[in-house]
């Protein structure tokens, strides 16, 4: 069975385009932010294109708003090591995989090995 996640991963990057730059550990406090508590609590993956055109789930919108921080590598870092579920791990490789593709390599193949170049 063919994996989903490179359909995934071209999806949100055709939504968002360049990636912002990454702040200083100190600066980071994308803890604070309400975006990161639901991706960290995620139990669905949802539509980057929905069915209805005005209604995008929250946790998309979520995702969005955390892309937009000056620490979101840092942040969706974060969230892969710490989402219970699957699907807070998948919206935080997507995120990896526009803002640290190094640290998106290391969540995936922990051994070393390259992912993706």
């Amino acid at each position: 069975m063919r994996s989903p996640l490179p359909t995934v991963l071209a999806l949100f990057a055709l939504l968002v385009g360049s990636a912002p730059a990454q702040a200083s550990p100190e600066d980071s406090n994308f803890r604070e932010l309400p975006e990161f508590w639901v991706l960290l609590e995620a139990r669905t993956f949802g539509d980057a294109v929905p069915r209805e055109p005005d209604r995008v789930s929250e946790q998309v919108v979520a995702w969005r708003l955390l892309l937009a921080q000056s620490d979101a590598g840092q942040a969706f870092g974060a969230l892969f090591q710490e989402a219970a579920d699957p699907s807070g791990q998948l919206y935080a490789l997507c995120g990896l995989w526009l803002t640290d593709r190094e640290a998106f390599n290391r969540a995936l193949c922990p051994s070393g090995k390259r992912a993706w170049k």
